[in-house]
């Protein structure tokens, strides 16, 4: 019958709008009819996660240079399935989803962010992390701003990073994150609101230390966004929204060619869709990407 019909991943997504939909109906029926405490091995469960995509190796795709939340996973399987995996980082079944849809995932990434049409497909790479854990840590600083201290509206050079963080340009450590995060928490102790408890101070001098405060916060952000320690282990400014309390972002994903991943997904009898998420939203990451400067 000749070759086939080369793959439409825009068509496939908008498929794949109408499974979530249904997984999303029967998942909030199951739960109406059974909790979670007495759900058993063979029962269906739904989880969902926020996948981001970034392009570090990409020398002109600026907006792609950290993690940017591009779409939105469900998976289902049995219970027993579900609990065996621990941790996000060593769940086989996200790697294998993700693996078997990147090509609907980078679809997502394209329309919420079009830098990454000229960005060739093995250049991209992908993280995941539950949705709760995105939202808590990432979503209510970065978009609601429930954190006072996020600073995200800010843009500072690594230069006066450098400055603020008291680090010599030209000393070897300058750029290690070791060297960095000493130098923090020096600065952090030494103006930490709480360290002012019961002394009186004027007003002026109490906005100079909250002030000096938030810049410390922010040089290290800035220098914490690509920086990398001798043993080649850093995070970016995304990586470090929520800190030591963030335990469910998990990236790059090691992608798995899709026969095998899809032979996992049956074997574990394993369901997923993905839908792309909010272009506002996924511009707000791209918007500050490119705001940062080298």
């Amino acid at each position: 019958r000749g070759d086939a019909a080369p793959f439409n991943a825009n068509a496939s997504l908008m498929r794949m709008e109408k499974v979530y939909d249904e997984m999303a109906k029967a998942d909030a029926k199951a739960m109406q009819n059974n909790s979670s405490e007495n759900y058993q091995g063979d029962d269906k469960v739904m989880s969902e996660y926020i996948i981001a995509a970034r392009a570090p190796t990409v020398k002109d795709a600026k907006a792609a240079s950290d993690w940017v939340p591009v779409a939105q996973m469900a998976m289902v399987r049995p219970y027993a399935v579900a609990r065996a995996s621990e941790a996000v980082s060593s769940d086989d079944n996200i790697k294998a989803v993700v693996s078997q849809y990147c090509r609907e995932i980078g679809q997502s990434a394209m329309l919420g962010a079009p830098v990454f049409k000229s960005i060739p497909r093995n250049a991209i790479e992908y993280s995941v992390e539950s949705t709760e854990s995105f939202y808590k840590h990432v979503y209510d600083v970065v978009i609601e701003g429930k954190n006072e201290d996020a600073n995200n509206d800010q843009v500072m050079t690594k230069a006066e990073a450098r400055k603020v963080l008291e680090l010599d340009a030209n000393d070897v450590d300058a750029n290690d994150v070791s060297a960095i995060k000493r130098s923090y928490r020096k600065l952090s102790m030494k103006l930490h609101p709480d360290r002012f408890v019961g002394v009186e101070r004027t007003e002026e001098e109490i906005k100079a230390s909250s002030d000096q405060f938030a810049q410390v916060k922010l040089a290290y952000e800035t220098m914490s966004s690509g920086v990398r320690s001798a043993d080649g282990k850093g995070m970016s400014w995304y990586e470090s929204l929520g800190g030591r309390e963030r335990t469910e972002f998990y990236g790059p994903i090691p992608l798995m060619a899709r026969d095998l991943s899809k032979t996992i997904m049956d074997r574990h009898q394993v369901q997923s869709a993905i839908v792309g998420l909010d272009p506002e939203l996924v511009h707000s990451f791209v918007a500050r990407n490119q705001a940062v400067k080298a």
